[in-house]
């Protein structure tokens, strides 16, 4: 990162090696750099010989000056097609690859969520987004044509976007122009309700076959926690259903549900 004399932020770049592993030698093969800074592990992806990353410009803490990139670079690690400038003013909260299309969440004051076309690498296309209050920090396959996403609902205090609690919700991205929240749910029993999911997505239970998914959740009580494990039902016709609950009221830390 590279900083102006009033300490703004005026560069900001991705540096990229990449390794040959064979037989316990390790082999250098080639390296690259992509303007902006990443997310998570989930903002990169390799797929046949190229390789995704989508990036994040400007002051990322505060929001300012900020917008989106994502590149495909070939096995060299060399530029061969970029969308640059996407949602101005916000910054990638989530970003999933399955096959040829990304789906990339941004967010300041309501949830984009875009579908990006990466069939052709050197030419990637916006096909479409759907906005929405609240944000997802992570993105979980349901399968071929329905994506959940888990984070933070939100709501507009004055002139301040404030979060609400947790919230999951069903992507329908049947329609790739057209992607649409099936539908959500609130999660936990207050907005100070919190997950290790938030951070750390093996900490999800996902079952297709039995349709369920499960995670940690913590709420606080004045000095002890209501530690859980939520288990809900997946139903594409009725929506999320809560199943089940393991809870373990405590205070002490190392007591949490974990797993």
């Amino acid at each position: 990162v590279e900083y102006d004399e009033n300490y703004k932020v005026i560069n900001t770049k991705t540096k990229l090696m990449k390794f040959e592993l064979n037989n316990g030698k390790i082999i250098y093969k080639a390296k690259g750099k992509v303007e902006g800074s990443v997310n998570n592990q989930f903002s990169m992806d390799e797929n046949g010989d190229n390789f995704r990353i989508a990036t994040t410009i400007g002051e990322i803490w505060s929001n300012q000056n900020t917008s989106n990139n994502l590149y495909v670079l070939n096995d060299k690690l060399e530029e061969i097609g970029k969308i640059e400038g996407l949602a101005e003013g916000e910054k990638i909260y989530s970003v999933r690859y399955m096959g040829s299309k990304a789906y990339v969440v941004t967010f300041k004051q309501t949830d984009p969520f875009w579908v990006i076309d990466l069939s052709d690498a050197t030419n990637p296309q916006i096909l479409g987004e759907v906005q929405l209050p609240g944000y997802s920090v992570y993105l979980h396959p349901y399968d071929e044509k329905h994506i959940i996403g888990f984070g933070y609902d939100t709501k507009e205090n004055g002139t301040r976007v404030i979060t609400n609690g947790l919230k999951m919700s069903m992507f329908d991205i049947s329609d790739f122009n057209n992607p649409q929240e099936l539908f959500k749910i609130s999660i936990g029993d207050s907005k100070y309700t919190y997950s290790e999911l938030l951070y750390n997505h093996k900490a999800l239970l996902f079952s297709k076959e039995k349709n369920i998914i499960a995670f940690p959740l913590y709420s606080s009580s004045g000095r002890k926690t209501n530690s859980k494990a939520a288990i809900y039902n997946i139903d594409l016709k009725k929506g999320f259903s809560l199943k089940g609950e393991i809870s373990n009221v405590t205070n002490k830390y190392e007591e949490n549900v974990k797993r």
